[in-house]
């Protein structure tokens, strides 16, 4: 079978350019953060405000930029690859595998040694959970791999 890739967070729901418009409105606030706080006749708690608010808008354009389309799925005659969060990745031998349990929303992956790991989808879009089961049942009967 071929090597598939799916995209597991597709970005169609947020527009192309909203890192830019996060970072452009981010460094706004902060500058007007900045000048609230050096006059001398204004609130300084105001400026804080718009000082945090606008490094907050900062700090999520970046992360928006350096995550977007990261959350992959790859499917190959060999292994399961996917990452689903920073800290949950996913890096599975077929061979290791005896059973495969397909639940509305996750894939459990049993092994022969009895651990289980499960694959999360409950974050993704309806069209993408279908188009991952079908691929990873495709998969695993191809492997002669029990599917529940």
């Amino acid at each position: 079978m071929e090597n598939i890739s799916i995209n597991l967070f597709p970005q169609e729901k947020r527009t192309k350019y909203q890192y830019v418009l996060l970072f452009i409105l981010g460094v706004i606030y902060i500058i007007l953060g900045i000048l609230y706080l050096s006059d001398k006749q204004a609130k300084h708690f105001f400026g804080l405000i718009w000082f945090v608010t606008g490094l907050g808008f900062f700090v999520s354009s970046i992360l928006i930029f350096y995550k977007k389309d990261k959350r992959i799925l790859f499917l190959s005659d060999e292994i399961i690859k996917a990452n689903i969060s920073w800290n949950n990745k996913i890096n599975i031998s077929w061979s290791e595998l005896e059973e495969i349990r397909i639940d509305p929303v996750a894939i459990d992956l049993q092994f022969i040694n009895g651990n289980t790991k499960s694959l999360p989808l409950d974050f993704c879009d309806y069209k993408t959970v279908l188009l991952v089961k079908e691929k990873m049942i495709e998969y695993a009967k191809s492997k002669s791999l029990t599917v529940h």
